[in-house]
C-alpha cells in the first residue's frame, strides 16, 4: 500500500496503492534506518486513513415506508397542509460531513422538503381542477469539500375528490310554451359541468320536491335525468295557471352528491281556447216608454278569460223578432252602429280587455199602451272562432200613472151551496200601489160554485212526493198547464175544487187533486162537463207527458170501490164524488185556494144502449139492467 524513498538523506512514505477507507481505515509501518556503517535503526509509523468524500450520495424514494416503485406517487386534493406525500432518503458511502445529506426542492409553492429529513410535505391547499399534477426536483446534497449530490425527478399526480358543485351554464332559465303544446313537447334544456372527474363529474338532473306541493305544478312537467330537457307532462291551461317556476337540481354521482339549483321561469302563452260568457244565460232590461230614439236601454257585459288579442269581442245582434229595433255602440262611440234597415248591428270592443261592455240603444219610439211590452233580441260575443249568445228582453214600463200592483196572486174559491163562509177572514192579498194616498178596492171576480153535476164529472189524480203547501206553491199553474194540454181544453174550463193530503198513505206523500172540465164549446155557466171516463182515460194515456209537463209523478188511478163489483145486472160502477164539507182557506204567498172536500163513493149505472130496463143484442137475447 505503501512506500519509502531515500532523499537527501531522507525517506519519504509514498502511497503506492490506492487506498479505501471503508476497507481498511488505519495502517501500521515499521522503518528501519541503516548507515552505511552498518548501524541500523527501526520505527512504527502509524499512518490513518481519513474519508476523501469519493461517494456522491444516492436518493432512494419512500412512500409509507416502503420503496416507491418508479418516481410517480398520488395525492388527493383535499389533504390538509403539512401532510406528507413521500419520503426522500439518500445512501452516501462516506462519513462524516462527507455523508451529512442536505435535502432541497426546487420552487413549487405547494410542496416544502424538510432540508435534514428528506419529508416532502404539502405547503398549501391542493386544488385538482387547477393544477392536475407536479413535478418536483429532488436534489440531496453531502457536505463534502467538494460536495457531491443526486438529483430525482419525481412526479405528483393529484386525486380528484368532490368538492365542485354542478354549475349551470346560465344563472336563470326562461321559456314560454302555447297552453295548446301537445304532451312531451320539448320546451326548454338546462346545462351544468361539474369540473370534477369521474362519478364526481357526472351530473343529472331533476325537479325539486317542492315543485310537488299542493296546488303547485306537480306531473306538469318532465326532466330528462341525463339531458336536461324538459318536456311537458300534462296538458297546460293558462287561464289556470299563467306560469310556472321550475326549481330544477343538478347533483353528481360523488360521494357524498353536491347538487346546486336553478330556477327555470316558463310562461303559458295564451290560445283563444274560451269564449266570450255573459254574467247570464237571459239578459232583462227595463226601458220607460216615449223614450227617446238612441236612449240607451242597458249595458250589455261579457268576459273572455283569454287575454291579448285572444279577448278581443265583437258584439253582434244576430237575432229575435225585434232586432231592428236595437243597436249597439261602445263608450268611445258616439255615432249608432247600423240603420233601421240594416238588421244587424255590430259593434266591437276594440281595448282588448278581458271584459268589455256595449251599450243597447233604441232605434224606435216605445209605447207601454200598445200591444207590443216585451221586445225580444239575440246578442252574440264573438272572439273569432268562438262565440256566445244571450237571450235579451226588453220591457216596456209606464211612466204616466202607477197603476196598483198586484203580484202573481190568486185566489181560488170554491163554494157549495148553503156554504159561504160569512165573515171569515181567508188571508191577505198582497197589492201595492205606489202614488201615495190611492185607496184600492176590491172585489171577486168570479167564484167556482161546485155542484153535484161537477162532482159527478170529476176525477181525483194521486201526485207522489209532494205535499199541499208545495203544490200551492208552485206547482198550481203549471199543473193546469198539464191538464189543458193532455185533455185538451182551455185553462180556464178547468175547474180545481179539492186538494187534500192522503192521510192513508204512512210511507211517502201523496196528495189528492180532483178537478172536472167543462166542455170547450160550453158557457162557463152551463153544467156541461166531459164525463170523468173521459177524464180518466186521457190522463191515463197521457200520464207520461202529464208527468214531464208538471214535473210530478202522477201515480195510477185508484179504484178500490169499484173493484169488489157492487153493481148487479150487468150495471157499470162509477167512482164518484160526493160532497162532504168545506174546507178553510189554505195557500202559500201566490195563491189562496179553499178545497171542496167531497167523499168517494159509486154509482150504478146502466150501459149505453138499454131500453128501459132491457138490453137488445145483436143476437136478440135478452139482457135485464133493473
Amino acid at each position: 500500500r505503501f512506500a519509502i524513498v531515500s532523499q537527501n538523506n531522507q525517506g519519504h512514505i509514498t502511497v503506492a496503492n490506492p487506498l479505501d477507507y471503508k476497507q481498511e481505515k488505519n495502517y501500521l509501518l515499521t522503518i528501519s534506518v541503516t548507515d552505511p556503517g552498518g548501524k541500523s535503526d527501526i520505527a512504527n509509523v502509524k499512518i490513518n486513513v481519513t474519508d476523501a468524500n469519493t461517494h456522491r450520495p444516492i436518493i432512494q424514494l419512500k412512500n409509507n415506508g416502503n420503496p416507491l416503485i418508479g418516481t410517480m406517487t398520488t395525492i388527493a386534493e383535499d389533504v390538509p397542509i403539512g401532510t406528507t406525500v413521500l419520503v426522500v432518503e439518500a445512501i452516501d458511502d462516506d462519513v462524516g460531513e462527507n455523508a451529512r445529506i442536505t435535502y432541497s426542492l426546487n420552487e413549487v409553492p405547494e410542496f416544502r422538503i424538510d432540508p435534514q429529513t428528506g419529508v416532502i410535505s404539502t405547503a398549501k391547499l391542493l386544488d385538482r381542477e387547477t393544477i392536475p399534477g407536479f413535478t418536483l426536483v429532488v436534489t440531496a446534497q453531502d457536505n463534502g469539500i467538494p460536495s457531491l449530490s443526486d438529483i430525482a425527478n419525481i412526479e405528483i399526480e393529484v386525486l380528484d375528490v368532490n368538492d365542485n358543485v354542478p354549475k349551470f351554464e346560465q344563472e336563470s332559465y326562461s321559456t314560454t310554451v302555447m297552453e295548446d303544446a301537445s304532451i312531451g313537447l320539448s320546451i326548454i334544456q338546462v346545462r351544468a359541468s361539474d369540473r370534477d372527474l369521474g362519478l364526481n363529474g357526472q351530473v343529472l338532473y331533476e325537479f325539486s320536491e317542492q315543485n310537488q306541493e299542493p296546488n303547485k305544478i306537480f306531473g306538469v312537467f318532465s326532466i330528462d335525468a341525463t339531458s336536461g330537457v324538459i318536456r311537458t307532462n300534462r296538458s297546460l291551461d293558462r287561464e289556470t295557471i299563467a306560469s310556472y317556476d321550475l326549481k330544477v337540481i343538478a347533483y353528481d354521482r360523488g360521494t357524498p352528491s353536491l347538487s346546486s339549483s336553478i330556477i327555470v321561469h316558463v310562461a303559458i302563452e295564451d290560445c283563444n281556447d274560451n269564449p266570450p260568457r255573459f254574467s247570464s244565460d237571459r239578459l232583462r232590461f227595463y226601458i220607460a216608454e216615449n223614450s227617446p230614439i238612441g236612449s240607451v236601454v242597458g249595458e250589455i257585459k261579457a268576459t273572455d278569460a283569454d287575454e291579448g288579442v285572444n279577448a278581443h269581442i265583437e258584439y253582434t245582434i244576430v237575432g229575435g223578432p225585434d232586432m231592428k229595433w236595437f243597436a249597439l255602440k261602445t263608450s268611445q262611440s258616439s255615432s249608432l252602429i247600423g240603420s233601421a234597415n240594416d238588421p244587424l248591428a255590430s259593434i266591437s270592443s276594440m281595448d282588448q280587455r278581458k271584459e268589455s261592455i256595449v251599450t243597447l240603444i233604441t232605434r224606435t219610439e216605445l209605447d207601454f199602451e200598445s200591444e207590443k211590452k216585451i221586445y225580444n233580441i239575440i246578442v252574440r260575443a264573438s272572439s273569432l272562432p268562438l262565440r256566445n249568445d244571450v237571450d235579451v228582453e226588453i220591457y216596456v214600463t209606464d211612466v204616466n200613472d202607477h197603476a196598483p200592483l198586484l203580484r202573481d196572486f190568486s185566489i181560488v174559491f170554491n163554494n157549495y151551496r148553503g156554504h159561504f163562509p160569512l165573515g171569515q177572514v181567508v188571508g191577505k192579498v198582497p197589492s201595492f200601489d205606489a202614488d201615495i194616498g190611492d185607496h184600492l178596492h176590491y172585489r171577486f171576480v168570479s167564484v167556482n160554485l161546485v155542484t153535484e153535476s161537477m162532482l159527478f164529472h170529476s176525477v181525483t189524480i194521486r201526485l207522489n212526493h209532494i205535499d199541499r203547501q208545495r203544490f200551492l206553491s208552485n206547482v198550481y199553474d203549471r199543473f193546469l198547464d198539464g191538464l189543458s194540454t193532455i185533455i185538451p181544453c182551455a185553462k180556464e174550463n178547468i175547474i180545481i175544487f179539492n186538494i187534500q193530503d192522503d192521510i192513508e198513505s204512512l210511507t211517502t206523500s201523496i196528495l189528492n187533486v180532483s178537478f172536472s172540465a167543462r166542455l170547450s164549446e160550453s158557457l162557463r155557466d152551463t153544467e156541461s162537463y166531459y164525463s170523468s171516463q173521459f177524464l180518466q182515460e186521457r190522463v191515463y194515456i197521457s200520464r207520461t207527458l202529464l208527468n214531464e209537463l208538471t214535473e210530478l209523478e202522477i201515480l195510477p188511478f185508484d179504484d178500490n170501490l169499484c173493484v169488489r163489483e157492487p153493481c148487479l145486472n150487468f150495471e157499470e160502477c162509477l167512482s164518484v164524488l160526493k160532497f162532504g164539507n168545506a174546507s178553510d182557506f189554505s195557500g202559500s204567498e201566490s195563491i189562496l185556494f179553499r178545497s171542496i172536500s167531497p167523499i168517494n163513493t159509486f154509482a150504478c149505472r146502466c150501459p149505453t144502449g138499454f131500453q128501459g130496463k132491457r138490453f137488445i143484442s145483436r143476437s136478440n137475447i135478452n139482457h135485464h139492467c133493473i
